[in-house]
């Protein structure tokens, strides 16, 4: 114990301790590491706080059908946020169609920009899908 002016005893921290801070920090290290996909996705309603995690399983520049447990009506507008050469690449879509594997997204007019970093990304899903496949030769 330390003592510190007025008669407060401070406690010296041991050595052999991880701060409380430090220990959160490695706990919440362990928990964001994990494999990426390129196939990772975000469904995203803007300005309602509401975000649902998905996997690509078809895309192209009009649109995307996404594995994910959504339950938004058709018609409703999101944010589809994907991921491209580890660059983020947000899209506005509307949702077309709910099925038992996902949710269908059309895509609202975009930049030549993001259509090439779609076409980028499809080149990237196809590379991962024929390294699955050499796994399971």
């Amino acid at each position: 114990m330390l003592k510190v002016g007025c008669g407060i005893h401070a406690a010296r921290p041991r050595a052999d301790r991880q701060s409380m801070f430090q220990q959160k920090q490695i706990r919440v290290y362990q928990s964001s590491v994990r494999e990426t996909s390129a196939a990772d996705a975000e469904i995203v309603l803007p300005g309602r706080g509401l975000q649902y995690d998905g996997h690509i399983s078809y895309l192209s520049t009009e649109g995307c059908l996404i594995e994910t447990k959504c339950r938004l009506e058709p018609g409703t507008v999101v944010e589809v946020w994907l991921r491209t050469e580890g660059m983020p690449l947000r899209v506005l879509a509307n949702l077309v169609d709910r099925r038992e594997s996902g949710v269908e997204f059309k895509f609202h007019e975009m930049s030549d920009r993001k259509l090439d970093q779609i076409e980028i990304l499809r080149g990237e899903l196809a590379e991962e899908a024929a390294r699955g496949a050499q796994g399971h030769v």
